[in-house]
């Protein structure tokens, strides 16, 4: 017998979208209607009616009454099963009613209402508070699903499937119309005297050789705080730039100069609901520059799962706690401010968004040694909370030179380390600290120092640069080394390990933890007997417990996997009767392992990539187990790292099959 035929539950990097990563199995199912005379048209039956409510012609009607002893009820649920509720509002005069369990909170709109809920009672309850008006479609049917529910409430980034930085985003539908220009219709052109824009033979031409605020717009396309992506097809182009802009021709904050031929993209917060492209202000005089295929989507960032593809091959979920990149400028190392500082002793900025970073946009900066700078260093001055670990990180890429630099120096204390792009190799200059180099496609390498232990001075130091040599980061003479560069990108200061990259322009930016949970699926998780299989890597740095459970929404009644430390893989099995843990050592923890909890009364066994590796024949009497989550059930012990797969069997697997699944 297949594995599948058993499995109950199978989650993977899959199919998301905003606050949902979707299960392979089982597929959304809906059960059969439990509602009793739901359309009201057999009138009181199945109904308990409580002196508010009265049904006739159909609805159910509320005569205006408030609290909790003038219910509308039917006893059809079952605590702790997840269900669909639907119902509709007519007639509303006043007031509002709640239906109890199904998470809509109260509602007093004219208008169809449908919602997910888990029952916490037996009855399905419509509460009223003041509520005049009518019920109809009263419908219950159990919601079968083990799609994970994710919350971040924060963008995040990932490693998408071309070995991109990016965002995990979910892109909406094509706002724009007539965005290939096929006809003159639906822009509003705003020119003036000499300088115009036509429309014409499937392009928009722009020609403006007095300077003037020339643009083209569509109004009511955007909606103020929302985040879209733009872009344009530049064709052609004597001289000056275009750029994105809003309302009235004012630019979007941030926005390149459109002056290159190709795909020009940028993404931005709405601040009117007006697009534009226009002539950028200030630029040379604006001659023949030739547009087609305008396009702007909304961009959803927040609660978007993060599938990641780093190190290459199949994704892995990821999970990650909540951080702060101290950096306020991540991706802008200008001289002329933006919080690095380039003194007597440091680098030069040779050229400003100099190539490609890792997120595949042109905007990695290039930064040289020159004659009169002995020291290759640029650095930015930042508090820090004191007695806490750091980790301050970077991507940088080989240009003439090859071996990079990164230190912080906090009062007399200075960690400093060296990164060898040529031969991979990296470690410590001076202090005592951790350093990893890793390869990210295309030449870069993100750059780590961490374990880095603050003292009680506050105030601290971070550089980046060229070092001289992997024993030496100084340079001997200031005329040594003229002209050497890197290349450099994406710098972040963090607590505690280094995680994944968070973009800042002008301000620290967070990213709060992930969550992934499900619950109200007790019918897919069996209680007394059943195999928890998980393929997972802890985040590297991280030396709490990251625990992947089953459980009842507490800690008492749990199965869980967890690697317990650096090198040991742990289970427990918490209930009724006496607890059950058990720790196998000599695993590399950061890396994948496929790891099996059989759990029923009298055996117990862990599997290893392959190996039974623990038995127990302790008694255990679970009970009520409707709820995977990453953490322990009480939202203690959250997992942070990468899971390829896990899987739920209802069943205890026999060892053929446990050795199969997790070989």
């Amino acid at each position: 017998m297949s594995l599948l035929d058993d499995v109950s539950i199978v989650v993977t990097p899959n199919g998301y979208k905003a606050g949902t990563l979707f299960a392979v199995k089982p597929t959304i199912a809906y059960g059969s209607e439990l509602v009793v005379n739901g359309d009201f048209s057999q009138g009181n039956t199945g109904w308990t009616i409580e002196a508010v409510w009265t049904i006739s012609g159909g609805a159910a009607h509320g005569n205006g009454a408030s609290g909790s002893s003038q219910e509308l009820k039917q006893a059809i649920l079952e605590v702790g099963k997840t269900y669909e509720f639907s119902y509709e509002i007519r007639n509303r005069v006043s007031g509002s009613v709640e239906l109890l369990n199904s998470g809509l909170g109260s509602t007093s709109s004219n208008e169809v209402y449908k919602s997910i809920g888990i029952a916490t009672s037996t009855e399905l309850r419509f509460r009223p508070s003041s509520f005049n008006g009518d019920i109809y479609n009263v419908s219950v049917r159990e919601f079968t699903g083990a799609d994970m529910d994710v919350t971040r409430a924060t963008a995040g980034t990932r490693v998408d499937e071309d070995g991109l930085v990016n965002y995990a985003e979910v892109i909406g539908d094509e706002l724009v119309t007539n965005g290939d220009f096929a006809t003159d219709s639906d822009w509003s052109v705003t020119q003036s005297g000499n300088d115009t824009i036509t429309i014409e033979n499937g392009y928009a031409l722009f020609n403006c050789p007095d300077n003037s605020n020339i643009y083209i717009s569509q109004g009511g396309l955007l909606t103020i705080g929302k985040t879209y992506i733009a872009s344009v097809d530049l064709l052609s182009i004597d001289s000056g730039s275009l750029q994105f802009a809003q309302g009235g021709g004012g630019t979007i904050t941030g926005s390149p100069s459109i002056n290159t031929l190709g795909t020009h993209t940028f993404t931005f917060i709405a601040a009117t609901a007006t697009f534009a492209v226009k002539r950028k202000l200030g630029a040379p005089n604006l001659l023949n520059a030739k547009i087609d295929n305008v396009s702007v989507k909304e961009v959803t960032r927040d609660n978007v799962p993060r599938i990641d593809y780093t190190g290459g091959g199949c994704p892995h979920i990821l999970s990650e706690p909540q951080r702060t990149n101290l950096v306020t400028y991540s991706e802008n190392y200008s001289e002329s401010g933006y919080g690095w500082n380039y003194t007597s002793d440091a680098l030069e900025l040779i050229e400003l968004n100099s190539i490609v970073s890792p997120d595949g946009t042109q905007n990695a900066d290039k930064i040289a040694k020159t004659a009169t700078r002995v020291y290759a260093n640029a650095h930015s001055p930042q508090n820090i909370v004191s007695n806490q670990l750091y980790s301050w990180s970077m991507f940088i890429k080989e240009g003439t030179h090859s071996i990079g630099y990164l230190s912080l120096t906090q009062g007399d204390t200075e960690y400093k380390s060296y990164f060898d792009l040529n031969n991979e190799i990296s470690g410590m200059l001076s202090g005592s600290a951790t350093t990893k180099l890793e390869d990210f496609g295309n030449g870069w390498y993100k750059c780590t120092l961490s374990n880095i232990s603050s003292t009680t001075d506050l105030s601290v130091r971070f550089d980046f640069g060229m070092s001289y040599s992997t024993t030496n980061a100084n340079w001997p003479s200031a005329s040594e080394g003229n002209g050497l560069y890197m290349y450099y990108w994406g710098a972040q200061l963090e607590e505690s390990y280094a995680t994944s990259y968070i973009p800042t322009s002008g301000s620290s930016v967070t990213r709060n933890q992930d969550i992934f949970t499900r619950d109200g699926i007790g019918s897919l998780i069996n209680s007394t007997e059943g195999v928890l299989f998980v393929e997972m890597a802890k985040h590297n740095g991280n030396t709490v417990a990251p625990v992947i459970s089953l459980n009842n929404g507490t800690s008492s009644q749990t199965v869980a996997l967890y690697y317990f430390s650096t090198d040991e893989i742990a289970f427990d099995v918490i209930s009724s009767s006496p607890n059950v843990s058990g720790v196998s050592s000599s695993y590399n923890t950061d890396n994948f392992n496929k790891i099996a909890l059989k759990y029923k009364s009298g055996d117990i066994a862990l599997w290893v990539n392959g190996v039974e590796v623990l038995t127990k024949t302790n008694t255990i009497s679970l009970t009520g187990l409707n709820k995977i989550s990453f953490d322990y059930g009480n939202g203690t012990y959250s997992f942070f790292g990468k899971v390829k797969q896990l899987q739920v069997y209802n069943t205890a697997l026999t060892d053929t099959q446990l050795a199969a699944l997790t070989s």
